[in-house]
């Protein structure tokens, strides 16, 4: 579970980059 949700949060944080940019 703990894997998952710091996958979850990397992947998020891509994204916001991303939308950021």
């Amino acid at each position: 579970i703990d894997i998952f949700k710091t996958v979850v949060s990397s992947k998020n944080t891509t994204d916001t980059s991303t939308h950021d940019k």
